[in-house]
């Protein structure tokens, strides 16, 4: 019973998987096919000056395009961390366990640690717990802590953000949306910013000095 069970499960969600992406799929097509076309209409249908909008739409590309920088610099600094983290305690398997923690480090909850914790644990139980808990202490110090300092240089170097901001808009975004909320809270950010900046320039006067 309980293997007819899980049977159901896998069926379903194999299902879902193959209808979500088939659904994935078809809207790519007509966005690359048509994606142009749409983007000038959607640009056409906002009640502002030609000029704010490009800075608008600059201003969400240069976000997004950060962000997927950010995250990529980021999986390729923790994975090579924990490579030579791995290597220099006798890991074995150091080059395939770098890449897995370079992979799970695009994960918002977890990251890094996915790996490398397990890592640390098969150290402590084949015996060297010593090795163990330096992984563990080089792990939580040196490679989960890079994600607090590339993300926000990369993104808030392009984007031109507050690093404060940054960071909350990054954290309410996860909370928001999970996963995309790594790209919506700095896009939803910066453009709030971009009509900020777009209201000082048109709106805000200095007051008249008498």
């Amino acid at each position: 019973q309980y293997v007819v069970g899980r049977a159901t499960d896998v069926a379903r969600n194999l299902f879902v998987f193959i209808f979500d992406y088939l659904i994935m799929s078809f809207s790519l097509f007509f966005l690359f096919r048509d994606g142009e076309e749409l983007y000038k209409t959607l640009r056409d249908l906002i009640p502002m000056e030609p000029g704010h909008k490009d800075a608008v739409f600059h201003q969400f590309y240069e976000t997004v395009s950060a962000v997927v920088q950010g995250m990529l610099a980021t999986a390729v600094a923790q994975g090579v961390l924990a490579g030579l983290g791995f290597w220099a305690l006798d890991m074995p398997f150091s080059f395939f366990l770098a890449c897995a923690a370079a992979l799970s480090s695009l994960q918002p909850i977890g990251g890094a640690a996915l790996v490398w914790l397990p890592c640390a644990l098969y150290l402590g139980f084949s015996g060297s717990w010593i090795k163990g808990a330096i992984l563990i202490g080089y792990g939580v110090l040196i490679i989960s802590s890079v994600d607090n300092i590339i993300k926000p240089i990369i993104i808030g170097g392009r984007t031109k953000l507050p690093t404060l901001f940054l960071f909350f808009g990054i954290l309410g975004g996860l909370q928001t949306y999970g996963f995309l909320g790594i790209f919506l809270g700095p896009v939803v950010l910066a453009t709030i910013m971009a009509f900020v900046k777009i209201y000082r320039e048109e709106y805000a006067r200095e007051p008249a000095t008498l």
